[in-house]
């Protein structure tokens, strides 16, 4: 961990393999983390890290709810990707959110609004729950727009969800035409690069 006004470097924690950050919680405190398939909790203070989620199947992806209650993520333990929303910090109940398959969630600022990715569609779903400890329910699920995506998030979303930034694919060119015309109609010649 690097603070940004600073060059001291703290090491969070040290494991075999690869780990993928994932989010911070909301107070700082901790660090959200995918390893192996399962979704850990990674204090800043120097303690432990637990498993948050684990097996069957794999977990990623985690994105904790702004008031810091919920925690929504992918997870194939049906045999797809679908995104569930589970109770924090402690796990245990547990919501089915998309529909047809799901990856890499993200929250609006007021946490009643989740987006995930289906294929190359921005799903929104709009959320409700009657007091803030109940699990929040499904109320509609919008398709925002299509676009060709590239790698696993490559998404944010403004804090009131109006506005996404989005890596995005799709064809690229393998040949670049510069039509050179300086001389005029008569002189100007083409070049061709691959």
């Amino acid at each position: 961990m690097r603070a940004l006004d600073g060059d001291s470097v703290r090491l969070l924690v040290r494991r075999p393999g690869n780990q993928f950050t994932a989010d911070w919680v909301p107070d700082g405190g901790a660090v959200l983390f995918s390893d192996n398939g399962d979704i850990w909790v990674q204090p800043v203070n120097g303690g432990a890290p637990r498993p948050y989620v684990t097996g069957p199947g794999t977990a990623n992806s985690a994105r904790l709810s702004p008031n810091g209650r919920w925690m929504a993520y992918a997870s194939d333990e049906t045999g797809r990707f679908e995104i569930y929303l589970q109770s924090y910090p402690t796990p245990g109940r547990k919501v089915l959110i998309s529909d047809g398959g799901g990856a890499n969630p993200a929250w609006r600022q007021d946490g009643r609004e989740l987006y995930y990715w289906q294929d190359d569609r921005l799903i929104a779903v709009s959320l409700e729950s009657q007091r803030p400890d109940d699990i929040p329910q499904t109320r509609t699920r919008t398709l925002l727009f299509e676009v060709p995506r590239v790698g696993d998030a490559g998404y944010d979303v403004s804090p009131d969800g109006t506005r996404f930034v989005i890596i995005t694919g799709g064809p690229r060119a393998d040949r670049l035409v510069v039509a050179l015309d300086a001389l005029g109609a008569n002189g100007g010649s083409e070049k061709s690069r691959r």
